[in-house]
């Protein structure tokens, strides 16, 4: 099976991503993570604002399995958040360097 070519688009206000394959179709579209979420893949603590208020900066890597965006919490240290390519769902969440 030959994989389609994926595009990531960070909204202009840096508030939300959305994948899509190369025809435009939405494949997910994601915001900030949850409070929950973020506890339960990051060992940081950040307050739910903080996350609120977060921005997704640019695309930090893409692949068939996994798409990585750079985020930066209102206030904080930037992070790299680690999507599935598939579902969209949030995987893993390490402290950009």
């Amino acid at each position: 099976m030959k994989l389609k070519k994926q595009n990531l688009e960070i909204s202009c206000d840096g508030k939300s991503i959305c994948y899509s394959d190369k025809e435009n179709n939405l494949i997910w579209r994601n915001t900030a993570p949850s409070l929950e979420k973020w506890k339960s893949l990051n060992r940081s603590s950040q307050p739910i604002e903080s996350l609120e208020k977060g921005v997704y900066l640019w695309l930090n890597g893409i692949s068939a399995e996994e798409v990585i965006v750079v985020f930066r919490p209102y206030k904080g240290l930037d992070f790299n958040l680690v999507y599935s390519a598939l579902t969209g769902e949030l995987v893993g969440i390490h402290e950009a360097r």
